[in-house]
């Protein structure tokens, strides 16, 4: 089994592989065959690699395994693994460059294509040239890694991620805030994350982030901003400024999941930049301090905007604008909504309903609970056979509010 495994590539389908080779004759033989119509689907797949969150954890894992194994770094299998981690050293690191909207596309999926094909190759020769002790979990951890590749590789072009159910081997455990964490979507500026709390997210800031705490569903528990704190009351998102202490306590009982978005324009997605500063004594207020509500903290109660759409007829409606910050705006389609092109990547978080997203022609199926990004420039639209309610999330570029604002004047 393993050897027909190391035998064989890690796969995509046809409209992966097309473009894959476009990039490949574009690169090597300055080839302008087909360039045109793939830098659309080379943008589509290099965001959704670079949104995967396997590339730590699959790295943390191989050295674990060196460790518990004390394998060798001469033997054969010593030499594999450390040409994956080179390779996921390789895939870390591509994830900080921008995906470009023109023919620069091409050659940066095919950098991302390279690096998780040869993490994928080095692991499945690791797992053949170890011993049976280590074929197990080495074998293990490749297929976790090519599992997680393929829902990118292997579909028409939109990665959809789901945050209840985050993919094998792609969360990282983050020492400084004792919080596993992870990475759902990424756009230029800002990345969707799954934090999971046992009992808090402690006291902490950021210098240069801006970020939302979004409980898509109500959580028993305490939000802190600023020394106040407040109770969730039912489904929320606080916004959260550079500077602003902030923290979750949690009251459900057990262990709770939820999603935040974050990133700033100078830094990019959270996930880049360990910007966290953890101020000692920090805690948070005794009950009888608590605010009544997470609007006295500046946040927004979501099942009352829900209803308020619902009642008004409305298909849309701006919950938080903020020309430096992160923005958000509340989505209700009935039968069909086209989602427009802008300037900026937009996030989407489906809180509830079914149905087809559709992206520059590729399709995806959605469910509650699904995220997905439409990258600046792109078109999109969602079709729904009942109602769907759906979170957008954006940053905008500053030089574009201060161009629009120079139009708006003129």
């Amino acid at each position: 089994m393993l050897k027909d495994r190391g035998a064989a590539s890690l796969t995509g389908c046809r409209r992966y592989n097309d473009t894959v080779e476009t990039a490949r004759r574009f690169l090597t033989e300055r080839s302008i065959d087909h360039v045109q119509a793939a830098i659309t689907p080379a943008r589509l797949y290099a965001q959704g690699l670079a949104s995967l969150d396997v590339y730590g954890p699959t790295k943390a894992a191989i050295e674990r395994n060196i460790e518990a194994q004390d394998t060798p770094a001469g033997s054969e299998c010593g030499r594999a693994l450390q040409q994956a981690l080179e390779a996921l050293e390789t895939c870390l690191a591509e994830r900080y460059q921008p995906i470009p909207s023109d023919h620069a596309a091409l050659p940066c999926l095919l950098r991302h294509h390279r690096g998780v094909q040869a993490v994928s190759r080095a692991l499945a020769d690791a797992a053949a040239a170890s011993d049976s002790v280590q074929d197990c979990d080495l074998c293990q951890i490749g297929e976790h890694f090519d599992t997680v590749v393929r829902t990118v590789t292997g579909a028409d072009g939109v990665h959809v991620s789901n945050w209840k159910r985050p993919a094998l081997q792609s969360s990282t455990f983050y020492e400084r805030v004792q919080l596993k964490i992870s990475l759902l979507q990424v756009s230029r500026y800002l990345g969707a994350y799954r934090v999971d709390v046992v009992e808090t997210v402690p006291p902490h800031y950021h210098e240069w982030l801006h970020e939302h705490h979004v409980l898509v569903e109500k959580i028993n528990g305490v939000h802190l901003l600023d020394h106040q704190a407040a109770p969730v009351r039912q489904a929320d998102n606080l916004p959260i400024r550079p500077g602003q202490l902030h923290g979750f306590e949690n009251h459900q009982g057990r262990p709770v999941a939820f999603v935040f978005v974050c990133g700033c324009r100078k830094l990019g997605p959270w996930h880049m930049v360990q910007d966290i500063c953890t101020p000692q004594g920090a805690g948070f207020p005794p009950k009888k301090e608590l605010l009544p509500s997470v609007t006295n903290l500046g946040g927004v109660l979501l099942d009352d905007a829900i209803s308020h759409i619902r009642v008004n007829g409305r298909t849309q409606r701006t919950l938080i604008n903020s020309p430096d910050g992160i923005s958000q705006s509340l989505l209700r389609v009935v039968a069909n909504h086209d989602f427009g092109t802008e300037s900026f990547d937009r996030i989407y978080l489906v809180s509830s309903g079914e149905g087809i997203l559709v992206v520059e022609g590729s399709c995806s199926p959605l469910a509650s609970d699904d995220l997905f990004v439409i990258q600046a420039g792109m078109r999109g639209h969602v079709t729904t056979q009942a109602e769907m309610i759906l979170y957008e999330f954006w940053m905008r570029d500053l030089s574009e509010q201060s161009a629009e604002s120079s139009t708006n004047k003129l």
